[in-house]
């Protein structure tokens, strides 16, 4: 057998018996450790076989055959090159073009060295295989790598196998000595391959645990670094912001220096105008620059990641500096229309006829521009507001109770821009922008009730033109009517007031005929027509009420030539003395050099409405708008009138609420008690009207009405006129009223005194309708009235009864009326009961309305059902008080089941 065989036949009974294969591995491999203390714990192979071997159940998975039993790892070496994590696993040849260099057929094994004479020195091949793996795991380049076999390398094979510090050095000698079989060869091949893996695996992770090293300084440091970073960028930004946010409103602040006078007669001053813009200028740049910045710097865009809780903050800044811009754009706007009106109003007043127009026709388009302009600004406005967070803010209580009150003027803001557009137009017809426009203006005497809310005793024609209004003067109207050759002299009263008016010679001292007050005002217009052939473009009425709260605004005035000192308390007392009590119109005479009494009688009125006039027209623009404010509440409780030929004013004036007219609603119910003093005197004044109203609703929601009406005449001091106070009293409801029963009213029919048998001393009627001091219950003296039996001598008093009169002379109202005589220091008790349908299928509704020029005491009580509490919600209201405009009251149908339960509860209208 040669020495080839004999190797081979030993090498097959090598691997026929793992024992002896693992053996001979162990010796060859382990006997010499270079690492002592490494290899120290390291178990043996034959330990673990042994132990593998102890447990038979686990043996089905241990490799048995020779081949299988090659590539097993016998050595704590060779058990260390064994793939174990995914990184490792990573290596392992597993796809077709990995497996092709795996070598597995005759042929590629042939290529192998097996014996020393094949390549003649084995530590030269296995020099030339470690040059190859370090080639191809360092390099990559496997190509370029050429094999060598001289010994001049095996220096070089040393210095490679010396790296690895795993291999010990008998491996080495053996790998060096060429005394190893070809199949440790190749094992030894994967082995160098493994370890070259191996290291630059650790050289690789190595160099990852310094990246993530970093990674973790950076996670620990780098918030801290960035937030320290951004806290400083944020601190220059916050400061850069706060001075141009200071800057922009210390310059709005300066418009309050500007224009804040006391009267506030820098509004009318150019320069002040022109120095006003260019601040607002100013502090607009400020805003927007301040705008800017929230909306582009990159660490404010940071915040509300980094600083959430600033978001909020951040949030309403932007909403404010926005507002602060619209503001600012508003006010420019308003600065710049007004440098066109300041010249003509500097030094003047719309008061007065300075020949130079308040108003051109050119104007009212510059305006809409300027109002169109500002509505949108305003919403926007409006829209910013809605955004402010003032709990976001860093101030205090007070400053968040002012800016909150601020905010709150956003909305009324709006509601006058809109207002304005709309009313632009008719107000420029009224103030006669583009022609000279005269109203009719009467004063209204309430101590002499008429339907409107008084006497119309003096008159006269207002001229505005070009927004500017002329100075009035007042004219007594029975100069006009008490004259001879006067067309109202034999004149009746129209139709439908003909059949209860008393008197002939109707004219515009009467006109005022209808409590509605565009009613009353056109027939006051075509009496005026009538009368003195002059048209005007509308009527304007007012009570003493008015001028009391003019000089509530403007403080007392005095009539110097009179040397009376006239305020809100002692206005009508003053007129009254002047126009009724003799001791007054004999002064007037002498003063105004007049012989006739009903010349003299108004005389001093006159000259308080010049005086009035005179103070108005030096009136500060902050007062002109107070005392603005003042008419459009005159006109909400009627003590200012105002009717107008021009159809849109009117129609504007109606759908506000500023037309005095009488609601004639088909949808809800109504009441509305109007009286007439036709007694020839002045008595109004001392009686006291007292209503009391109570309304019983059915499940359907209709009603029943039991009304009193008590007049209490208790008269103090002398009075202008007759003693006895005659009063017609019409007492208008909804159309579809049904009217059940009524007492109290004059029914014609004489009972006593006068001509026939005294009264009795006490309660002359069954239901003491009317009350008396023991004694006096007297008929009296009446003015002349048409077809009176008793002209000239003591009435009787009649008999009491039902309304006399059911004849409307209202459309769309019914009517309940007749004649109320009440003996001086008397009480009378009208009563009335009537019912209404139901109007609405939701609930029930009721307006009652109250009269121009009085102030009456009303006690309203609605009631549920009788055992239904909770058909309406609430079940009822109850109003107790003195009536000082027009009430409503509303009950809303509940959709609950109607209670059994009697416990109703009124509550109080809201």
């Amino acid at each position: 057998m040669s020495k080839s065989e004999e190797q081979s036949a030993q090498e097959e009974q090598f691997l026929e018996a793992p024992e002896t294969m693992n053996e001979a591995i162990s010796s060859e491999l382990t006997a010499t450790p270079s690492h002592p203390d490494e290899m120290e714990d390291t178990p043996s192979l034959s330990d673990e076989i042994e132990n593998t071997l102890s447990r038979p159940d686990e043996m089905e998975d241990v490799p048995s055959t020779p081949d299988e039993m090659e590539d097993v790892p016998s050595t704590p070496d060779e058990m260390e090159d064994v793939p174990s994590t995914p990184d490792e696993m990573e290596d392992v040849p597993s796809t077709p073009d990995e497996m092709e260099d795996v070598p597995s057929t005759p042929d590629e094994m042939e290529d192998v060295p097996s014996h020393p004479d094949e390549t003649g020195s084995s530590a030269s091949t296995i020099n030339s295989m470690i040059r190859i793996e370090n080639a191809e795991s360092i390099d990559g380049r496997a190509s370029q790598t050429s094999l060598t076999s001289n010994n001049d390398d095996d220096e070089d094979s040393r210095r490679l196998l010396d790296i690895y510090d795993p291999l010990n050095r008998t491996d080495k000698q053996l790998a060096l000595s060429g005394s190893i079989s070809p199949q440790l060869q190749q094992r030894f091949r994967r082995y160098v391959r493994r370890s070259l893996r191996r290291r630059h695996k650790g050289e690789s992770l190595r160099g990852l645990s310094g990246i993530i090293l970093c990674l973790l300084l950076f996670s620990i440091l780098g918030p801290t670094v960035f937030g320290i970073g951004l806290g400083i960028q944020l601190y220059s930004t916050y400061n850069e912001l706060r001075t141009h946010t200071n800057d922009g409103i210390q310059n709005l602040m300066e418009l309050k220096n500007l224009f804040g006078q006391q009267n506030n007669s820098n509004l009318l001053d150019t320069q002040t105008i022109q120095r006003g813009i260019q601040n607002l200028h100013v502090a607009q740049s400020d805003f927007r620059q301040v705008q800017i910045i929230l909306n582009q710097n990159t660490y404010i865009q940071a915040v509300p990641r980094f600083l959430p809780q600033y978001t909020p903050l951040l949030n309403t800044s932007r909403a404010g500096t926005q507002m602060g811009i619209d503001i600012t754009e508003i006010g420019l706007q308003a600065l710049t229309l007004g440098q066109t009106f300041a010249p003509r109003l500097h030094g003047g007043s719309f008061l007065g006829d300075n020949g130079t127009p308040l108003l051109i026709p050119q104007d009212i388009p510059q305006i809409h521009i300027t109002l169109n302009t500002i509505a949108p600004i305003v919403k926007d406005l409006q829209q910013q507001a809605q955004l402010v967070q003032l709990d976001s803010l860093p101030i205090s209580s007070h400053q968040r109770e002012q800016l909150q009150s601020a905010l709150n003027l956003v909305p009324t803001l709006a509601s006058s821009i809109q207002t304005a557009q709309t009313w632009l137009d008719p107000l420029s017809w009224l103030l006669g922008v583009d022609h000279s426009r005269t109203l009719l203006v009467e004063t209204m005497d309430r101590g002499e009730l008429r339907a409107t809310g008084g006497f119309t005793g003096q008159y006269g024609e207002l001229t505005i033109n070009g927004g500017r209004i002329a100075p009035l003067t007042l004219q007594n109207v029975a100069l006009l009517e008490y004259t001879a050759g006067s067309p109202n002299q034999g004149q009746l009263a129209p139709e439908p007031y003909r059949s209860w008016w008393p008197f002939d010679n109707w004219g515009l001292r009467d006109a005022n005929l209808s409590p509605d007050f565009p009613t009353s005002a056109r027939l006051v217009s075509d009496q005026y027509t009538h009368d003195t052939k002059r048209s005007v473009d509308g009527v304007v009425m007012f009570t003493p009420f008015l001028i009391k709260d003019i000089l509530k605004a403007i403080g007392p005035v005095t009539v110097p030539v009179y040397n009376e000192t006239v305020t809100d308390q002692n206005l009508e007392e003053i007129l009254h003395f002047y126009q009724l009590a003799h001791d007054g119109i004999m002064k007037e005479k002498e003063i105004e050099h007049v012989t006739s009494d009903e010349e003299a009688r108004k005389q001093f009125t006159t000259r308080l409405t010049h005086v009035l006039f005179d103070q108005l027209r030096k009136t500060s623009p902050t007062l002109l708008i107070k005392l603005g404010q003042i008419l459009l509440i005159d006109l909400q409780t009627r003590d200012l009138e105002i009717y107008a030929t021009n159809p849109q004013l009117e129609d504007l004036l109606l759908q506000n609420g500023y037309a005095s007219q009488v609601n004639t609603a088909t949808k809800q119910d109504g009441l509305y008690v109007v009286q007439a003093n036709v007694s020839a005197s002045k008595a109004a004044e001392f009686v006291r009207t007292q209503l009391h109203d109570t309304a019983n609703l059915a499940t359907d929601g209709s009603a029943v009405h039991t009304l009193q009406i008590r007049l209490a005449y208790t008269q103090v001091g002398d009075v202008y006129g007759l003693d006895t106070y005659r009063d017609y009293v019409r007492v208008y409801v909804p159309p579809t009223a049904h009217f059940i029963d009524g007492t109290g009213f004059d029914d014609g029919k004489p009972l006593c005194d006068g001509p026939l048998a005294p009264c009795p001393a006490v309660s002359i009627y069954p239901h003491d309708d009317l009350i008396c001091p023991t004694g006096l219950y007297h008929g009296g003296a009446s003015a002349p009235i048409l077809n009176d039996p008793y002209y000239k001598n003591w009435h009787p008093l009649d008999g009491v009864g039902a309304p006399t009169n059911f004849q409307s002379d209202l459309p769309g109202r019914a009517m309940f009326a007749g004649y109320a005589i009440v003996p001086k220091n008397c009480t009378l008790t009208l009563s009335l009961t009537w019912s209404v349908p139901a109007l609405q299928s939701d609930g029930y509704q009721l307006l009652v309305q109250r009269q121009t020029g009085t102030y009456p005491e009303v006690d309203m009580t609605i009631l549920p059902p009788p055992q239904s509490c909770s058909v309406f919600i609430p079940s009822g209201l109850h109003f107790n008080g003195v009536l000082e405009a027009d009430q409503e009251f509303n009950l809303k149908r509940s959709s609950q089941a109607a209670s059994q339960s009697q416990n109703c509860t009124v509550s109080n209208p809201v």
